[in-house]
């Protein structure tokens, strides 16, 4: 796979813990958001202004499972690759 943003997502029923790291692994950033519409879009802004910055496609692994937070991370970037794992 080529050198991609690494967006890590923890799925929760009320807020979800994120994690952003460079190609090499270095976390650039850690944060939690709540599962809402701003949330959301807290979520989405904080990745694209990574993503600019470096110049890279995204990769979202998500831990968990909800369909609301995955279509949206696919709506949102076309570019990205959504990786989900369901623990149940």
């Amino acid at each position: 796979m080529d050198p991609h943003l690494c967006v890590g997502v923890d799925v929760g029923c009320k807020a979800h813990r994120v994690g952003i790291a460079d190609p090499d692994g270095q976390i650039l950033e850690e944060f939690d958001v709540p599962h809402c519409g701003e949330g959301f879009d807290h979520f989405f802004n904080r990745v694209e202004r990574h993503r600019k910055a470096l110049g890279l496609p995204v990769a979202v692994a998500m831990k968990g499972s909800t369909a609301t937070l995955a279509h949206s991370i696919d709506w949102y970037n076309r570019r990205a690759t959504v990786c989900t794992t369901s623990t149940t």
